[in-house]
């Protein structure tokens, strides 16, 4: 009886949970509110840009920014949103998937805490990958930021990405 009475109280204080975790009307998606201008994607309201795209020598390079338009209320500890080069995947046929590069030329930025109201984007910050073998047109850039108890995702089809043929403007830098 008593473990019965425990699983009750566990069901019930995670709905209490959830219908307390302030939300945001989802798009047409369903990955979350509409972002503009695009390409852009944004999970929960924690928004992603892409702002200049290009491959270089093998590689793509991105300029990223974000922008936190999440509720406020519910459970939030904290007025910011944070993510990082290890919260992004660029996904293409075949279920392959490949993880940022970080050197020298693309250096990686961690834990970028991004406050919620800000009224412009913050960055850019420069994203890059080992360039797909078939190239963009089936790949995707996917987005799993840290949103909190239960994560999002959200993720941009690189089909619509504008590519240069010269790196992004070397003055990217960490918006940190």
């Amino acid at each position: 009886m008593a473990a019965v009475v425990v699983v009750a109280m566990v069901v019930l204080g995670a709905a209490a949970f959830i219908a307390l975790e302030p939300r945001l009307p989802g798009s047409s998606d369903g990955r979350g509110p509409a972002c503009s201008p695009k390409p852009c994607t944004a999970p929960g309201g924690f928004e992603l840009y892409i702002g200049g795209a290009s491959l270089d020598g093998g590689r793509l390079v991105m300029e990223v920014s974000f922008k936190n338009n999440t509720p406020a209320g519910g459970f939030e500890a904290v007025t910011y949103r944070h993510t990082s080069t290890a919260d992004f995947t660029l996904a293409y046929p075949a279920n392959n998937n490949a993880k940022p590069i970080t050197d020298a030329a693309c250096p990686g930025w961690e834990e970028a805490r991004i406050e919620r109201g800000a009224p412009s984007p913050t960055g850019p910050d420069r994203l890059c990958f080992n360039a797909p073998p078939g190239g963009l047109a089936d790949a995707e850039l996917r987005w799993a930021p840290d949103e909190g108890v239960f994560p999002v995702a959200g993720s941009i089809a690189l089909h619509n990405v504008a590519l240069t043929t010269a790196s992004p403007s070397s003055t990217a830098s960490p918006s940190r």
